[in-house]
Order: structure tokens, then C-alpha cells, then sequence
């Protein structure tokens, strides 16, 4: 199957018309949601005796293509949007540097000696040999095509100095071999014999324009990786991606079992995402899909004067945006604005119906609202969601050990569930006798941040009107974190229990662990009659459960709780592990 639009046409030498033969011919597109380095995909061929080249696989939007040859200028020219096939012809200018002057490629680092070999046995003749550097950030790919049996295959000259680098190997519709690594020989040969690759899952469809009824070609299909899967494939430069052909088919092969989301990029419909799952080895065959008119879709933000709308699956499982499109001022708004509190913005994109998420973020970068909507089925009226951010200023002031938390800086983010934030905390609290409890909160990225003077105080401004997280980073690099009220806290204390010392095994020697204390450590705790307070060592370990205690100690007052706390500390204090403790 060859995927996508066909551009055709000729390569030639400016004035005399003389075609030129061996020219290389790519066409490149972005994906502007990814990086730059990742996100430009390209296809290439070499021009025939007499300058003649065919090109397809080639997406339906815009194009730029390039035509390079030894001797000549490169030429470019652009392919506009559309699906039929497109002739371009390129004229190319004799450089100032003859061919012959060109510098001489370097020595290899050496070759590699391999035969590529199905499960089944069945020989590959057509796949990529990927060598990565072995503790730095280096590869590189070297094609072979009809391999018949061993081929060598060369380690680039770069690499010469290496003392080991990584190779994999990889072809159509198979898995990737696991890493092999060898150390390069200049001017040597390394024998790797026979390397067999598994037969990975496929993906197969085809697609058909709601309108006409007519077959889809020319539109991207990928499977993205769903949450670190997607930051590995940004690493190493992997992507699972195809261009449907005239008849609307696509397929994508070489596949491991997982958890995928198959996006569909079609011109002049919106961007379809659903979830695909794999088993080991399957054959997905996803049918016959009709592309969606979508429904047009308005986000109205009120609070804000600029920012991004960006419209994601419905778990976030995938950082890459189905839509992305910045807040505009609407007409409305713009008469008649007062104040950043009654300011509006709108973006309106297309959006095939369905569960989505969405999130504004502000002109300086900050997640401000992440929330589940619903595109509804109907009628070709434009969908509306009105989004209201409220903000407020914080006046306060921060308290440690009964001093001004003196310097420092003090930042505020919002507290979002943690299938809506970008940064997670998770807190702990255990009472006395009972099951550990641990909740998890998600943190907007970035906060908003202010200076904390020397009295402690500070002001910020534009923080969300709901719960958030506190962090105070002080001068000498250590922080502290609080949950922040919605409610005005005049004086927050920081006060805690600090608790260092050395772990010991039962011979005294010094081993390696973790401590962790779990409970609120905010403020010392005293019973409510004004009698003895809880001791100091008690604090650490009871934390929140000195309220269930106080409880029980009111209902029955002739216990003796206190004592029996007291006698633990004098217990724990003889003990030639505790004395270790500062």
C-alpha cells in the first residue's frame, strides 16, 4: 500500500533544461504540537536519468519541498493543501563548488555484520540499523533496501571515539530488536550473525468523508503513546504514523501490546482521538470510519484578557492537544471593559462530539481551569461554554517558631484533582490504631509567585479563589508547604517538629532507610484544661491522633492516658537507639 497524495514532476538545471539525475527530493510538514526536532516529518526519493521523480505518502496539507543534488543549490518549492496529485518542478543553480571539490566523507566507525530474520524465519530485506551513543545524548539511522542475506552495515564516524554504543534494529511491521552493544572498530568488522524480530500488532482502517461518501487519502493517522510512554518516544525520535492512500486505507504495523490513542488529521474536518488497546501479536482492524463535520464549539473565559484554550482527551492521558487555539477578545467585551474582572476572552474551534477536557492557561503560562465538557450531538449552531475565573489577592503574613519567616520567596498553585494537573502531592495521616489514609492532589503549573520581606509579610496577586498549595522556598534552599484556605488566613504558622538523627541496626552500626513522620506536625497541642501538655516526644508520633485522644480522655476521665504517655517517652529515652536522636 502506498498512503497519501503523489507529487510528481521534474528536476532540471536552470536555462538549459537538462533534467538531473540523482537529485534528492523531499517534502516535509510540521506537527505543530510537538517540537521542533520531533515534530517535522519528511519523505523522500532520488530523481531518475533524466530528472523524472515520483513522490507519494504525502499528507493533504501544506507542504515544503526540496530538491539537493552534488554540485547544484538546493531548490524549494511549496505544495498547497489539497488531495489530488500535484506537479512541481524544480530548477537547480551550479554552486561555486564544483562536485569535486566537495570534502571527502570520514571513515566509518567500523561495520556491522548482520542478518535480519522473521519469527517464522522469514528473511527481512528492507530495515534501519539505529546506533545510540552509550551515556550521551547521540544516534543515528543507516537505511538498507533488498538486503539478500548478511550485509554490512556501517557505524558512523562520530561514534569512532566512543567506548561503546547501543545498536537496534528496526523494520516494517516488526517489533524492535532488544539493545546489542558493541564497541566500535575502526577500519574492523563486527559479526552479529542472525537476529530474528517479532511480528508486532497492526492497526488497520479505512476512512471516508462524511460529505460525498468519498474515501479520505491524504490524512495523518497516529498512534501516540499514552503518558511516559509518549516522553520515551520523543527520546528516541519513534513515532507510529502513515498517511491514508486514494482508497482511504491506512495501516500501522510493528506494534507492542498496550494502551494507544489513535488521532486522526484529516483537512477540513477536526481532529478525531479515540483510545485503541492492543494484545500481543493482534490484528486491529478499526473498519470502516466516517470523518465528522464536528460541531463548532466557543469558550468563553471571563477573568482573563489573553491566554490558550486547549482541548484534550478526556484523562489527559496524551500531553499533545487534539485542539490548541489562543483566547481572543471578543467584540462584546471589548466596549465595555472595566477591569480585569470583567473581562472576556473566546476561542470557537471545531470538535467531533464526545468527553473531553479542557484547560485555559493565562498569557503568563499558568493551568487556571482544568475541567471535563461534554461536545453534545446537534444541530450546526455553535455549542457555548462560558468559563468564569474568580481571583483574589492574598495579604498575609508566614510565622516560624514564633519569629517573621524572614526572605525567601513564597509561591501558590491550585489544588486540582490529580487527573487534572501537570505536578501531584500525595498526603499521609494515620491515627493512633488505625489504616494509614493518603490523599492525592494535583498542583497547576506554574504557581504564582511573590518576595517575602523581612516582617514576612507578602502580597500576591490573581491566585485562583479556591484551595491551593502553599510553598515557601527559604534563602538557604530548604521549603516548606502548607495547604492555603480559600477562606483570608492573616498569619500562617510554619512551625513544625524538625527531626534528624542516624539510623542504627541493633549492633549500633550506621545503615541506610528512610523515616518517614506521618501526621500534622503544625502546632504543639495542648489539653483543653490547661493541664500537663502532651510531651514533645509524643508529638511527632501522634500528630492528628491527639485529637481522637483528648476525646477519649474526656469520656473517661478516670484513665490515665497522660501517665501511660509519659512512661513511653521515659522508655523510649533509655533506649540506646533513641539516644542517637538530636
Amino acid at each position: 500500500m502506498q498512503p497519501g497524495r503523489t507529487a510528481k514532476g521534474f528536476v532540471r538545471e536552470v536555462g538549459g533544461g537538462l533534467g538531473v539525475a540523482g537529485a534528492s527530493v523531499c517534502a516535509s510538514w510540521r506537527d505543530p504540537s510537538l517540537p521542533d526536532w520531533f515534530g517535522t516529518l519528511r519523505r523522500c526519493t532520488d530523481s531518475g536519468e533524466r530528472g523524472a521523480f515520483e513522490l507519494p505518502g504525502l499528507a493533504a496539507g501544506n507542504l515544503q519541498a526540496t530538491a539537493e543534488a552534488p554540485g547544484f543549490e538546493t531548490d524549494a518549492r511549496t505544495i498547497e493543501r489539497g488531495r489530488r496529485a500535484w506537479r512541481v518542478e524544480f530548477e537547480l543553480v551550479a554552486s561555486e563548488q564544483s562536485a569535486d571539490e566537495a570534502p571527502p566523507e570520514p571513515a566509518s566507525a567500523g561495520t556491522v555484520r548482520v542478518e535480519l530474520v522473521g519469527a517464522a524465519g522469514e528473511p527481512i530485506r528492507n530495515f534501519t540499523m539505529r546506533t545510540n551513543g552509550v551515556g550521551r545524548m547521540a544516534g543515528s539511522s543507516h537505511g538498507v533496501d533488498d538486503a539478500e542475506g548478511p550485509v554490512s552495515v556501517p557505524i558512523r564516524a562520530s561514534f569512532a571515539g566512543d567506548a561503546a554504543v547501543d545498536l537496534s534494529f528496526r523494520a516494517e511491521n516488526y517489533l524492535e530488536s532488544p539493545l546489542v552493544r558493541v564497541a566500535p572498530i575502526p577500519g574492523g568488522e563486527i559479526e552479529l550473525g542472525l537476529i530474528a524480530l517479532e511480528a508486532g500488532a497492526v492497526v488497520q482502517g479505512r476512512l471516508f468523508d462524511a460529505v460525498g461518501a468519498e474515501p479520505a487519502a491524504g490524512c495523518v493517522v497516529e498512534l501516540l503513546y499514552p503518558g511516559p510512554g509518549a516522553i520515551a518516544a520523543l527520546m528516541m525520535s519513534k513515532r507510529h504514523l502513515t498517511v491514508s492512500d486514494a482508497d482511504g486505507r491506512y495501516l500501522l504495523g510493528g506494534l507492542g501490546a498496550g494502551r494507544y490513542h489513535l488521532r486522526l488529521q484529516c483537512p477540513g474536518a477536526p481532529v478525531t482521538d479515540r483510545l485503541v488497546v492492543l494484545g500481543k501479536g493482534e490484528l486491529a482492524d478499526q473498519g470502516e470510519s466516517w470523518l465528522d463535520s464536528g460541531r463548532r464549539v466557543a469558550v468563553r473565559v471571563r477573568g482573563l484578557d489573553a491566554g490558550t484554550a486547549r482541548l484534550l482527551d478526556r484523562f489527559r492521558e496524551i500531553e499533545s492537544p487534539i485542539v490548541e487555539t489562543a483566547l481572543r477578545s471578543s467584540s462584546e467585551a471589548g466596549a465595555g471593559r472595566s477591569g480585569d474582572e470583567d473581562s472576556t476572552v473566546q476561542a470557537e474551534f471545531l470538535a467531533v462530539p464526545g468527553l473531553y477536557r479542557l484547560e485555559i492557561v493565562d498569557g503568563a503560562g499558568r493551568l487556571r481551569v482544568s475541567q471535563e465538557i461534554g461536545i453534545e450531538e446537534g444541530p450546526a449552531d455553535v455549542q457555548a461554554v462560558d468559563v468564569s475565573l474568580a481571583t483574589r489577592t492574598i495579604r498575609s503574613m508566614l510565622a516560624l517558631d514564633g519569629r517573621p519567616a524572614t526572605g525567601g520567596t513564597v509561591s501558590f498553585g491550585s489544588v486540582f484533582e490529580p487527573s487534572r494537573s501537570t505536578f501531584k502531592i500525595q498526603l499521609s495521616s494515620q491515627r493512633r490504631g488505625g489504616a494509614q489514609q493518603s490523599r492525592m492532589l494535583g498542583v497547576g503549573s506554574p504557581p504564582v509567585r511573590a518576595t517575602v520581606g523581612a516582617d514576612g509579610s507578602f502580597e500576591v496577586d490573581g491566585v485562583a479563589d479556591d484551595l491551593l498549595w502553599m510553598t515557601w522556598y527559604a534563602g538557604d534552599g530548604s521549603y516548606l508547604g502548607r495547604l492555603w484556605p480559600a477562606d483570608p488566613v492573616p498569619r500562617m504558622d510554619l512551625t513544625g517538629v524538625r527531626v534528624t538523627g542516624s539510623l542504627l541496626d541493633v549492633n549500633g552500626t550506621p545503615v541506610g532507610g528512610q523515616v518517614s513522620l506521618i501526621g500534622d506536625l503544625s502546632r504543639p497541642r495542648r489539653e483543653a484544661t490547661g493541664s500537663r501538655p502532651v510531651p514533645a516526644c509524643r508529638r511527632a508520633a501522634l500528630g492528628r491522633a491527639g485529637a481522637a485522644w483528648r476525646e477519649r480522655r474526656s469520656r473517661n476521665s478516670s484513665s490515665p492516658p497522660s501517665r501511660r504517655f509519659t512512661r513511653s517517652c521515659v522508655s523510649r529515652r533509655q533506649s540506646p537507639a533513641y539516644s542517637k536522636w538530636s
